[in-house]
């Protein structure tokens, strides 16, 4: 059975972010362009979708997720360090059966297998090097 699994982000929709970057601050360069200043606390929020499908049998997975982040960084000369928290929350999930039956030694049988997928709680804690 092959599992597949899109997700399509609604980020340009739903992207709530307000960063550091959005309010940057510029420090003179003595004759180079002015250069961005990446210190500061950021927050944002960020949703979408999902779906997907299973080869076999009618195994379909669909839903939604919704979360926050947020994080610091600091920057010292080009060398940007940071870390950043996000908690997402969603409810995409599906779950499928099939019952299989047949003969055994000249006696019927049948079983039914069952399955179900889900995503519920992700979250993360990262941390940030850059130049």
């Amino acid at each position: 059975m092959r599992h597949h699994l899109r997700s399509a982000p609604l980020a340009s929709a739903l992207c709530l972010v307000a960063s550091a970057a959005a309010g940057q601050s510029f420090e003179p360069s003595f004759g180079r362009p002015l250069a961005p200043i990446w210190n500061g606390l950021y927050l944002g929020a960020h949703g979408g979708g999902g779906f997907g499908t299973a080869d076999e049998e009618a195994f379909d997975l669909s839903g939604g997720f919704g979360g926050l982040h947020g994080g610091y960084q600091i920057q010292s000369g080009n060398l940007i360090l940071g870390v950043e928290a996000e908690v997402m929350l969603g409810d995409i999930g599906g779950s499928a059966s099939e019952t299989y039956a047949g003969e055994f030694l000249g006696e019927p049988w049948a079983a039914t297998a069952s399955a179900t997928l889900s995503a519920e709680t992700v979250a993360a804690l990262k941390g940030r090097i850059g130049y």
